[in-house]
């Protein structure tokens, strides 16, 4: 029956663990006189006991493997019932009463730490990582079972061999990266405002402020031969492109930045006082200005020349990153309207002239004139406005490279996260409160449904969908406006064609629902722009601008030298690549999948000997 079948292919798996243990034994550990021998984790009943004293013995009765799972048990209880320890056990129960310490034995050193470990990688969450305490268990396991290799006898003294394994980690780190390279910190002083104890009041003192400066960023991976790690090479480029489809490039990975993130500086902003950032800027801007130029700088940020002897004065003038070459700009300068504004210096949105792009106002030109032919679509700011009458004075705009046209939105906030989570805010609570009839929990349900009819029929997949709508995600207060929340900004995204629906769907005569309907029509077109930038060939680009040569003719010139020491450039005969030979290649790659799919059914019939001898022979051609 069942159940007669199950116990004999328990017996059979436990006699394949048995030959496969004896097979490879020197993965496991099993203790004997003066030698250790690897032997399997779960094996080692001396991991789940507590034992006394740190001793390393097993408590009574629970030193034992359960029953049932173990192999090695099985077979023992398959000769002998009555004998409930092999001779592995004892092995470690002499050496624990001894109260030597043994390899892998977590009663070493009475650490309750690892005593109460069950295994080695435990502490670790991730199945394929193991804590630093695992790694020195590893390593000494094999020092004593005779490996003699370097580095894992330098892994085995972690932690002064495991009898203190709060170090192990700390030892691990100091042996392993010692080959690092970190910028210097500098050191610079600004204002900054601080709380009296005493009085209660605020003071502003000048106190140091530790920066990572960009240009010792580059100089410190060039000098640990980084910068290709971390900014790409030319060959990741050269082979980027070599797995392109010109007429349908993917971008799926960045073969261009491997990281952009470095810290440089940091601030708290509610200690800030009116002259912090600037002096913050005028630092890093002096350093953008370095890394810019390629070169050591000559002055600090003040203009004063380096102490003699220091570290600043033995490289200025010479080159930042001599191995790579590398020099940087600033390419991009992307934020909200709040960061461009407030910390940037940009034209505020309260002020007369709220636009940095064009020149609109409050009065003549207003900016918020929609109409089709509105003034302001006229009065855009051309790269000689900037230049004549820059929009701010930020010291950003010092660095050479750095211009107006440096400064981009960033859509997430100002689109996604602003005015489409505003306006479809707006849109949810209307249509429950105007349109949709019930109460407020049946209008709900009502619009639910109706969205996920409307996902459907896009065609959009569930992993797009936005969860079930709550009066939470989009209700009116007292004092705030309906907004969409608690949403991520790519899903507020993807839902402006749903919305697009809504509106029309809910959309009446009147000029109110007219005008929301324009207003998705205009977002909705917006992002169609924002989400084709033509940064991929249409195949009508590719058609009229690939040249089909069918025969490759290139002249190449010669040098040779004549007896009077005088060059000369002999043209040699054109060299045509022939058509023919990349369509026989073609052929002989069509006849050789042909023979693979014959060879395959063919082998069924057992007549594969007479074809595999053709099949090489092509192969070979």
């Amino acid at each position: 029956n069942r159940a007669v079948a199950l116990a004999t292919l328990n017996k059979q798996i436990a006699e394949i663990y048995i030959e496969l243990i004896l097979e490879h034994s020197s993965t496991s550990l099993q203790m004997a006189e003066g030698k250790a021998i690897l032997v399997d984790e779960d094996e080692r009943p001396w991991r789940k006991g507590k034992g006394e004293k740190g001793k390393g013995e097993p408590e009574k009765g629970k030193g034992e493997p359960e029953k049932g799972k173990e192999a090695l048990e099985e077979e023992q209880e398959k000769k002998d019932e009555k004998d409930e320890r092999d001779w592995d056990e004892k092995a470690v129960e002499e050496e624990s009463e001894k109260g030597k310490g043994v390899a892998l034995m977590d009663g070493r050193g009475g650490h309750a730490q690892k005593r109460n470990r069950k295994s080695s990688g435990q502490d670790c969450e991730h199945p394929h990582q193991a804590p630093a305490t695992a790694v020195q268990d590893l390593a000494e396991a094999a020092v004593h079972s005779g490996v003699k290799q370097k580095d894992l006898e330098a892994l085995s003294r972690l932690g002064a061999h495991g009898k203190s394994p709060q170090n192990c980690q700390r030892d691990l780190i100091s042996s392993c990266f010692v080959d690092l390279f970190s910028p210097a910190v500098s050191v610079f002083k600004a204002p900054y405002k601080f709380l009296d104890k005493d009085t209660g009041d605020q003071t502003t003192k000048w106190h140091d402020t530790h920066v990572l400066y960009p240009h010792d960023w580059f100089v410190a991976l060039d000098k640990a031969s980084l910068t290709d790690r971390l900014l790409g090479t030319t060959d990741d480029i050269d082979s980027f492109w070599k797995w392109q489809k010109i007429d349908n490039p993917k971008f799926f990975r960045n073969a261009f930045m491997k990281d952009s993130q470095f810290l440089c500086a940091g601030s708290c902003k509610s200690c800030k006082d009116e002259e912090t950032w600037p002096v913050h800027w005028k630092h890093l801007a002096w350093s953008f200005t370095a890394l810019a130029r390629g070169i050591h700088p000559c002055e600090d940020a003040d203009g004063n020349s380096w102490p003699i002897g220091s570290y600043r004065a033995s490289v200025a003038g010479t080159p930042l990153c001599p191995n790579s070459g590398f020099r940087a700009v600033i390419w991009v300068l992307a934020g909200d309207m709040d960061y461009l504004q407030v910390d940037l210096g940009l034209p505020h949105q309260a002020s007369l002239d709220p636009c940095a792009w064009c020149k609109c106002n409050k009065s003549d030109t207003p900016f918020n004139d929609f109409r089709e032919n509105a003034k302001w679509k006229t009065v855009r700011r051309s790269p000689a406005d900037h230049i004549a009458d820059p929009v701010t004075n930020h010291l950003i705009m010092t660095i050479p490279g750095v211009n107006f046209f440096c400064f981009h939105l960033d859509s997430l906030h100002v689109l996604d996260l602003g005015v489409t989570s505003h306006a479809i805010g707006n849109l949810l609570w209307e249509i429950c409160v105007d349109h949709l009839p019930g109460n407020r929990a049946v209008a709900l349900a009502t619009l639910n449904k109706q969205i996920a009819e409307i996902y459907i029929e896009l065609n959009v997949p569930k992993s797009k969908w936005i969860p079930a709508l709550t009066y939470k995600h989009f209700n009116a207060t007292a004092s705030t406006y309906p907004n969409l929340k608690h949403m991520k900004g790519r899903r507020i995204r993807q839902f402006v064609p749903v919305a697009l629906k809504l509106a029309q769907e809910f959309c009446a005569d009147d000029e109110h629902t007219q005008h929301r309907l324009e207003v998705f029509k205009s977002l909705d077109t917006l992002y169609n722009c924002i989400d084709s930038p033509g940064l991929e060939f249409s195949t009508r680009d590719v058609k009229r601008n690939t040249i089909y040569d069918k025969s490759y003719k290139e002249p190449v010139e010669n040098v040779t030298m004549e007896p009077e020491g005088e060059v000369t450039m002999e043209p040699e005969e054109e060299v045509t690549m022939p058509v023919k030979n990349k369509l026989t290649i073609r052929r002989v790659k069509k006849n050789l999948r042909k023979l693979k799919r014959t060879l395959r059914m063919l082998k069924k019939n057992k007549q594969e000997a007479l074809l595999s001898k053709q099949f090489h022979s092509l192969e070979m051609k």
